[in-house]
């Protein structure tokens, strides 16, 4: 089994309630968009001052969008594993050890932790007690994206494996090298406004 230490743990906590933490530092409600900018100075100081010593920020130079930006953070990444956790989310206390096994024990596994819910109105927690009522990804017949009720029988272990042909695109953990080595993220995906 991974270990990871409960530093590391409170870490991954810290940045994931970064967004949450920062609102002490921007005016009180109404937001306007030039409070917003002294964010870019504040998030070295949080991490300086809040996180441990290895965590760094990576900045690019220019905009690079969402998969340019996730591809980017890959590419600078120094771990046998990455890590790839859309900005919303939030990792609970023993989230990421089954996740490394299943990448330890096969490196060609693409494992996604389970995604629970948290309220918009008061960052509550809707999590399903155990994992045992899960979703799995799948297409409707139009082909688009949308989660299924994962079908399995009442002896399901939270821990245990449900296959998936698909995922969502932000949450998930891989091997470094077989990331790369399968082509890691489309680098001409883009998301265009049609508008």
């Amino acid at each position: 089994m991974v270990r990871l230490s409960s530093k590391f743990m409170r870490a991954i906590s810290h940045t994931a309630r970064l967004a949450v933490d920062l609102r002490q530092f921007i005016a009180p409600p109404p937001l306007n968009f030039f409070a917003f900018a002294d964010i870019t100075h504040l998030l070295p100081l949080y991490i300086k001052h809040r996180l441990p010593s290895n965590v760094l920020l990576h900045r690019e130079p220019r905009q690079l969008g969402l998969i340019g930006a996730r591809l980017a953070g890959a590419k600078v990444a120094t771990g046998d594993v990455i890590i790839i956790l859309d900005s919303h989310c939030e990792a609970t206390q023993g989230w990421i050890e089954p996740l490394l096994q299943r990448i330890k024990d096969r490196p060609t596994n693409i494992v996604i932790p389970q995604i629970d819910g948290i309220s918009d109105r008061n960052l509550e927690f809707n999590g399903h007690p155990g994992g045992i009522g899960i979703s799995v990804g799948g297409f409707t017949w139009s082909g688009h994206f949308n989660w299924i009720s994962f079908k399995h029988n009442n002896s399901r272990k939270a821990s245990d494996v449900a296959p998936t042909a698909t995922m969502a695109g932000g949450l998930f953990g891989v091997d470094r090298d077989f990331f790369f080595r399968v082509g890691g993220y489309d680098e001409g995906m883009t998301v265009r406004d049609h508008h």
